[in-house]
């Protein structure tokens, strides 16, 4: 017996393994023997035998000329596993299966031709339109259905008008599996076209969905009038449809919705919902009808975790009106929801809640404290600057925080109530509570509080000093010159890196004799601050101190001299840049490499390939790989295709191997 007569044996066992091994060593054969085994495999109990038997019959190099056979198993009604597999091959033949597909929608088996029109639907290949086009004329209904859903699956905008045209005398299912298909196309239109089928309420979501998906902006008014639909279902597709034509019609969707009270009362309904991708939609369109009605049920849904942001969103945009009709739900609101209603107050600048919001930062609930807190600082209210800074007096870290962006924010309203406020807490015995001070009031104009940061910036503590640099930093001008250039000898390390960062934004031609002491502090960070202000201060000597930091024993250092010196002065800086591509750092290698890119110069390029494309670190070999890419410097080729014989790593393989890809298709082209 030879060996096909044993797997043939084989493929009787009642062992499902046995079987599967069966068709696994079938594979290897071509004879007739073998396909007809395969065959028959295709038709076993086991699922695993059958995926096997597929696999088997789509390695034979001429599968796609035994097509034909594999249709035939269509017509096998008893076993509906063959069938099934059959199905399976058929789609992954793709176009190759098109010949005899196509002979077989002519089959007298009308369950044959929809299988057939399902296959090629999922093939998805444009060439099937005019035989599914002809499908829909079919006397089987089945197979006209099958015929108009499948031209939706392979997008065929050509088949539009005979699909409008199979609507007018079709049965419910066909018009309803049409108008999906449409959809699917997604090319608009006409809505006159399929404007007669709103009066069918089995047809009317089907309508709304073909509506929104082909994008027709004349069919808004109609998906508007949707909202208030009697079927659920309905309404709230009219509303996912709705909030997503909005991101393409704005104008459209906005007139159709404001002022619509009917509207506004749907939508206010599918608030009640509990699909959240339905009541999502609902949340972007509520805000259009400027209705005040649905701030109660907004507020009931900043409970819900998964829908907060949205329903705050939605409130926000109603504007103080929605917020102002809400506050007399404060009084029997738990601490919660007042804190919600406190960050809405100072969204909206709601400045009638500022007696509630007082009473609530008196509170024991830390959460009420720290939203009203933020919101009176938004409302610029100073009747809050007494409770605020009592508040920075506390023990809490996070109310401290709270107050202090709080009267940060009402800085610049009242800056002497603040200054008055404060003055009194500069002297405090807790630093923190020092450094929070002077962090607000360097939000003060800087004659008011000169004498504060002043003796700030001589604190025992760090952090106050830190806080003083910072404050004028953030105000930059040439008077804070001289203190910022005594922080640069401070003992603190930040202190120093927010001095020279200070110095930087003044961009004082002064300050660069300081700073170029400062490049040799001990810390790295201060040094890489300092190559950064330096490289915006545009003199000559700071290029020259630039240029000597790219003599840094640390890496981030010298990419900090890079980087500042590109954007000092770009011819200066390309010599050098190219030279710190022999750097013993790859991260510098890799920084000098991007600015190089960025310059957009080829020139370099070729003189640099034997040493970067062959660089010891793969991540360079890659960024250089990817800069041959973007640049496409010249005669590289060869240097790539021997880079690509001995390369290890996988990434900087596939850059290569797309490079070569990139220019065989373009020699292809000439």
């Amino acid at each position: 017996m030879d060996i096909e007569q044993l797997l043939k044996e084989k493929l009787k066992s009642p062992q499902e393994e046995e079987r599967v091994q069966a068709v696994r060593e079938l594979a290897g054969f071509g004879s007739d023997l073998a396909i007809s085994l395969i065959y028959q495999a295709m038709g076993d109990s086991s699922w695993r035998v059958r995926k096997e038997a597929a696999d088997a019959f789509l390695s034979f190099p001429r599968a796609e000329e035994l097509a034909g056979d594999i249709v035939e198993m269509l017509h096998s009604q008893e076993n509906a596993g063959l069938r099934n597999i059959a199905v399976d091959i058929l789609i992954h033949l793709g176009s190759q299966a098109l010949p005899v597909l196509f002979d077989e929608l002519q089959c007298i088996d009308h369950d044959v031709r929809k299988f057939v029109l399902d296959i090629l639907g999922d093939i998805g290949d444009l060439s099937s339109t005019s035989a599914m086009v002809a499908a829909m004329a079919d006397e089987d209904r089945n197979v006209r259905a099958a015929a108009a859903e499948n031209l939706g699956k392979i997008g065929a905008a050509e088949a539009i008008p005979a699909l409008l045209e199979a609507m007018v005398d079709a049965d419910l299912l066909m018009r309803f599996t049409i108008l999906e298909s449409l959809g699917k196309i997604g090319h608009p239109i006409p809505i006159e076209q399929i404007l007669r089928y709103n009066d069918d309420p089995l047809l009317r979501k089907a309508l709304f969905e073909c509506i929104g998906q082909a994008n027709i902006e004349e069919g808004i008014p109609l998906l508007v009038d949707g909202l208030s639909e009697q079927m659920r279902n309905v309404r709230e597709s009219a509303a996912v449809l709705l909030a997503t034509m909005y991101v393409a019609h704005p104008d459209s969707v906005a007139r159709s919705l404001v002022g619509n009270t009917a509207a506004a009362r749907a939508l206010t309904e599918v608030l009640r919902g509990n699909n959240p991708a339905v009541v999502r939609a609902a949340l972007k369109l509520i805000p259009l009808t400027g209705d005040l009605n649905s701030a109660e049920r907004l507020l009931e849904l900043l409970d819900n975790e998964e829908l907060r942001q949205e329903a705050a969103s939605a409130l926000v945009a109603l504007g103080r009106g929605a917020i102002l009709s809400l506050l007399d739900k404060w009084p029997l609101s738990d601490d919660r929801t007042r804190a919600y209603l406190g960050y809405l107050v100072g969204e909206t600048g709601c400045t009638e809640a500022v007696p509630l919001l007082l009473s609530g930062v008196s509170s024991e609930n830390l959460t009420l404290r720290m939203s009203c807190a933020q919101a009176l600082g938004r409302l610029n209210e100073v009747a809050a600057v007494p409770c605020l800074v009592e508040m920075l007096q506390g023990t809490i870290p996070e109310l401290r925080d709270a107050a202090q962006n709080a009267l940060a924010a009402l800085a610049d309203a009242c800056p002497e109530e603040i200054v008055k406020a404060l003055n009194p807490l500069v002297e405090n015995e807790d630093s923190e509570i020092r450094a929070a001070v002077i962090s607000v009031l360097g939000r003060v104009d800087y004659p008011i509080i000169e004498h504060c940061l002043t003796l700030a910036l001589k604190d025992e503590s760090a952090s106050v000093r830190r806080a003083a640099v910072n404050a004028l930093g953030s105000n930059p001008a040439d008077e804070h010159l001289d203190v910022l250039m005594l922080a640069l000898t401070d003992e603190d390390s930040e202190v120093r890196r927010s001095g020279a960062d200070a110095l930087g934004q003044i961009k004082n031609p002064q300050a660069v004799d300081a700073l170029a002491l400062a490049l040799f502090d001990e810390d790295l960070w201060v040094r890489a601050t300092v190559i950064r202000s330096l490289g915006k201060i545009k003199v000559k000597r700071s290029v020259s101190l630039i240029k000597e930091a790219l003599g840094d024993p640390i890496g981030l250092v010298c990419i900090a001299a890079l980087e500042a010196l590109a954007e000092l002065d770009p011819e200066v800086a390309f010599p050098l840049l190219v030279a710190s591509l022999y750097h013993e750092d790859e991260e510098v290698v890799n920084a000098a490499l991007q600015q190089l890119v960025a310059t957009g110069r080829r020139d370099w390029l070729t003189s640099m390939t034997d040493v970067l494309i062959n660089h010891q670190h793969w991540e360079v070999r890659l960024n250089y790989a990817r800069a041959l890419a973007l640049l496409d410097g010249p005669g590289c080729r060869e240097a790539i295709e021997n880079r690509l014989m001995i390369e290890g790593e996988a990434m900087v393989r596939q850059q290569l191997e797309e490079i070569l890809s990139r220019d065989k298709g373009r020699e292809g082209l000439t």
